[in-house]
């Protein structure tokens, strides 16, 4: 199936989610009973792990440790999306009230459709699906990183301008990167239209598992993969043999290749163009994919995931650790 390209992507601007200017929905200025305990992997989304009895198995990836929680108790850090410096008249959550309204809703509902059989592949699906993608892919806490080492290479680049070098000396102003940063590198990679052109102009595709066998997931749910970069590095979107992998339940996966990787042109460190763009997005649903396939993924997705992963099962956790330490011990 081939979609004309969405090119109303956010349905908000992205500095509303921070309090700046742009669309505000209404309430943003009201008290609203906001939880303390805010997920960086949405809770409907861990929901669509859970067992028959509505909890998910965790393995922490450096212990092996493996606990049974409830969602409520995943992927949460406490007050993660609060702006304490907001300005009067500004909710301090607005952040976490607009990313629920605005992105986490619609991406829901998109990705809903897209598991359908057949699915509902229209253009403002892919388009909504393609925003939570990005967010969902920047958010996560140990992102951090990243928005760090920007803002060091920006304050570098502020200390290196003699004059205003000596300004910051003679006010006495001192300059600190905290964790914070995390907001207005959220903003810089909401509004990077780059991103959304290499997404977009991917070949995507949803496998379905075979039965008695189950994709995980982890608390970094959107993962990049290039063979040429192997796990635990992480490949960048912008190269042509790069792969997007985001498990949507225990049943399905979202694959998103850029074209040319299935003929092999892609299987190279290639750097894609910076005005790579397509008219179009191609779709295709209903593929069916054996053990192995499924195997190799949940691997791939455990070698690049952070802390945590979770599943449906205690025992594909146990039965996966044990053929990455298999693999471990004879690569020694």
């Amino acid at each position: 199936m081939v979609l004309p390209k969405s090119r109303h992507l956010l349905p908000v601007s992205p500095h509303a989610l921070l309090g700046g200017p742009g669309r505000r929905s209404r309430g943003v200025f009201l008290t609203m009973n906001v939880p303390k305990r805010h997920h960086f992997v949405p809770r409907w989304y861990i929901d669509r792990f859970v067992d028959a009895e509505g909890f998910v198995y965790v393995v922490d990836l450096k212990s092996q440790k493996i606990w049974r929680p409830k969602p409520d108790n995943v992927f949460v850090r406490k007050h993660y999306y609060k702006q304490d410096w907001a300005p009067e008249g500004i909710d301090p959550n607005i952040f976490e009230t607009t990313l629920s309204t605005v992105i986490e809703g619609p991406g829901r509902l998109a990705i809903e459709e897209l598991t359908k059989e057949p699915p509902s592949a229209t253009t403002e699906n892919i388009g909504m699906a393609a925003v939570y993608l990005v967010m969902q892919r920047i958010r996560v806490p140990h992102r951090l990183r990243i928005a760090r080492a920007i803002a060091e290479l920006a304050l570098r680049d502020l200390k290196a301008d003699p004059r205003l070098s000596a300004l910051i000396k003679k006010s006495n102003l001192e300059i600190k990167i905290n964790d914070t940063v995390r907001f207005p590198y959220m903003l810089l990679m909401l509004g990077h239209t780059n991103i959304f052109q290499y997404i977009l102009g991917m070949q995507w595709s949803v496998y379905k598992a075979p039965e008695q066998s189950y994709f995980i997931t982890t608390d970094d749910p959107v993962s990049f993969f290039n063979f040429k970069i192997p796990p635990p590095d992480e490949a960048g979107i912008g190269l042509a043999g790069t792969m997007v992998l985001f498990p949507l339940s225990p049943y399905h996966l979202l694959e998103l290749r850029h074209p040319g990787l299935n003929n092999g042109m892609g299987l190279t460190d290639t750097i894609l163009p910076n005005n790579y763009d397509h008219e179009y997005t191609s779709f295709r649903a209903g593929l069916r994919v054996d053990k192995d396939y499924v195997d190799l993924v949940n691997k791939t997705l455990i070698e690049l995931a952070h802390k945590q992963a979770i599943a449906k099962s205690r025992i594909q956790l146990e039965n996966l650790y044990a053929s990455l330490n298999m693999k471990e011990s004879a690569g020694k």
